[in-house]
């Protein structure tokens, strides 16, 4: 999907550069530190009922890598549509991120409430097929298909095809989701295996993320944040890779840039392999 279809998409729901209620309330919001107690963090956490996977290379670092992924569906309580979608932690910011909820407004809670790239799922690290996002309601979600979880690696395995529109025509579409606990720090792996049950089809994986991104050689991204950088590694050969740069979205915190890393087969098929390996990088 190009940045125009993107826009078109959207339906032209960027913010304002600056607005007086955003300013006050991040002054009058803030949380006092002390009401919060330390957590005691695990390696592994796992809730069923909705899918989601929380791992953490070294839970005694918080500079380690964490990858939080979900499956669940879209008809949670203030959806979103983000079957699949995952976060990428790094020095304790997250580089591969969920950007949170829009700024409320009466079209966000209204008929164009997916028009909103918080809500879309074209503001989340989850595939588009065909050029097309997912679809809200809870018949549109994720099928477990796997979870492990173990000392050398912590994997989640999920059927997406459901949360697409019928006409994609899609017969599977599996994400696999892991982290690998390898020396010294670690990393990621994503891998997105389409099958169009008919005709050949597009499918793009997208990275979203509110840091910098650069092409920085073949075959090769970097995701640049505050604290930590991540570079992401992939087959040029068969991908081609695009940062889409979303100039100031309407967020709940205010406006932000908003960055959407591009993978996609180089051309149409009626199978399709994205994989990814995702690694902390000198920053």
């Amino acid at each position: 999907m190009s940045l125009a279809q993107l826009e078109r998409e959207l339906g032209g729901q960027l913010g304002p550069r600056h607005e007086l209620p955003w300013l006050l309330r991040s002054i009058w919001w803030a949380p006092d530190e002390g009401l919060h107690p330390a957590l005691r963090l695990s390696k592994h956490d796992w809730f069923r009922g909705m899918h989601w996977m929380i791992a953490r290379f070294d839970p005694s670092d918080p500079e380690a890598l964490v990858l939080a992924a979900k499956g669940g569906h879209n008809g949670e309580m203030h959806n979103q549509n983000d079957v699949g979608t995952f976060i990428v932690q790094l020095a304790g910011e997250s580089l591969v991120a969920d950007i949170g909820r829009g700024r409320y407004t009466r079209d966000y809670f209204g008929p164009r409430r997916y028009e909103h790239l918080a809500n879309s799922s074209l503001g989340h690290s989850v595939p588009v097929v065909n050029g097309r996002p997912q679809l809200a309601g809870r018949e549109h979600g994720a099928e477990l298909l796997e979870h492990v979880a173990s000392e050398e690696v912590d994997v989640l395995r999920l059927e997406l095809r459901a949360a697409y529109p019928e006409e994609c025509g899609l017969e599977a579409l599996t994400r696999t989701i892991a982290l690998h606990r390898q020396a010294p720090r670690g990393w990621v792996e994503l891998r997105d295996e389409a099958t169009f049950a008919r005709s050949p089809g597009s499918v793009e994986s997208v990275l979203i993320t509110l840091g910098e991104c650069a092409l920085e050689a073949e075959g090769r991204v970097v995701i640049r944040g505050s604290r930590g950088s991540l570079r992401v590694e992939y087959d040029p050969d068969r991908l081609r890779a695009e940062v889409q740069l979303l100039p100031w979205v309407d967020l709940a915190e205010g406006p932000r840039d908003v960055r959407r890393l591009v993978f996609a087969s180089k051309a149409q098929a009626t199978r399709h392999d994205i994989q990814l390996r995702i690694y902390p990088a000198q920053h």
